[in-house]
């Protein structure tokens, strides 16, 4: 059975999940950065005898790929991300240094295509959504109708756009995707703040009056 536990982390406050099947999990948005927090997500990986076989990175902006480094020293597992985004993820060091978190050169990553990929028992899906930053994609898990939307789709807002490699077309036209795709019970875990529901999204988000 798949369980999902959230973690918010650094000065950016983002949410990094643990998706839990069995003894196996898969690490979404590793953003530990501040003093302590390292710690105290190993200690609960090792409470629950957790073994992470894998990090998802919805996009390559700093502050949610700030835990990357520290990480992979304790857990040397592959990380997935979509090619595309190759281009900002090799330059966020730089853009820490410039916003005063300094970091490593990253490491490599294994790309991470648009489909239905498999990861050991984990079977889920990949849509690339463009607009946030190039290279941004949603991963939904069908059985637990669960969609990690990073910077796409907030609950009561949307990505910004005016970053490197931003376009706010190309966002409304991925959030209409996502829309397209999915039920309207579809639980969104996003990058920042609380989760919430397409549906909710639909009715009560100001920034979705263009979608259909």
């Amino acid at each position: 059975m798949v369980t999902i536990h959230t973690f918010v982390f650094n000065d950016f406050e983002v949410n990094t999940y643990v998706v839990e099947n069995g003894q196996h999990a898969l690490i979404i948005d590793p953003a530990m950065y501040k003093e302590g927090e390292l710690d105290v997500f190993l200690k609960f990986l090792q409470k629950r005898k957790l073994k992470p076989i894998g990090i998802l990175v919805t996009h390559p902006h700093l502050d949610h790929v700030m835990g990357l480094d520290s990480f992979i020293k304790h857990y040397d597992i592959p990380i997935y991300m979509h090619p595309e985004g190759e281009y900002l993820y090799e330059k966020a060091p730089l853009w820490g240094t410039l916003f005063g978190f300094p970091m490593p050169e990253l490491p490599p990553i294994e790309p991470l295509n648009e489909g239905i990929q498999e990861i050991a028992s984990f079977r889920f899906r990949v849509i690339s959504t463009p607009g946030h930053a190039k290279g941004s994609v949603c991963y939904y898990f069908e059985e637990q109708q669960a969609l990690f939307t990073g910077d796409v789709l907030f609950n009561g807002s949307i990505g910004r756009t005016d970053l490197e490699t931003g376009n706010y077309n190309k966002l409304i036209e991925s959030l209409q995707k996502i829309y397209d795709l999915f039920p309207l019970n579809t639980i969104i875990y996003p990058g920042h703040g609380d989760p919430s529901t397409l549906e909710d999204e639909l009715m009560n988000n100001p920034f979705l009056d263009e979608i259909k």
